[in-house]
């Protein structure tokens, strides 16, 4: 599935290099569970929520205590010259297919929630997705 969702910054320090490892954007990961233990290794996060009882809730997998997100490093967009000011749209390629999911509720319905961190550490807004019914 893409996720496509539009941008803007005015100093243009969105995304991160290949070289950028080092504090504050070191990984540093959990050696039980492997989640990223800082959160600007990644500067991209996606929420999953899903529809329980009319109500839009964050999707914890079986077996799991923490909520489902998908997070992704996305490149520098910096662009050259004098003026850095940037707009434009992210399209994210999400890999889990809602069959490949295993939840305890029996739903059609969810959203998803994306928000990013720029270079300067700022986080942006936080969207949401209108409702999206998959299909079964």
């Amino acid at each position: 599935m893409k996720l496509v969702f539009s941008f803007k910054d005015g100093d243009g320090d969105i995304g991160l290099g290949s070289g950028d490892t080092f504090a504050p954007f070191n990984p540093v990961f959990d050696s039980l569970t492997e989640a990223s233990l800082n959160k600007y290794y990644f500067n991209c996060y996606v929420g999953y929520k899903e529809k329980v009882g009319g109500v839009f809730v964050p999707y914890i997998p079986i077996g799991s205590t923490d909520t489902f997100a998908y997070n992704f490093r996305v490149q520098n967009l910096t662009p050259e010259g004098r003026h850095k000011a940037i707009r434009g749209e992210l399209e994210l390629d999400i890999p889990v297919s809602p069959s490949q999911r295993q939840s305890l509720f029996d739903t059609d319905t969810v959203i998803y929630s994306i928000y990013i961190y720029d270079r300067s550490l700022n986080q942006s807004n936080i969207i949401e997705t209108p409702p999206i019914i998959w299909r079964r």
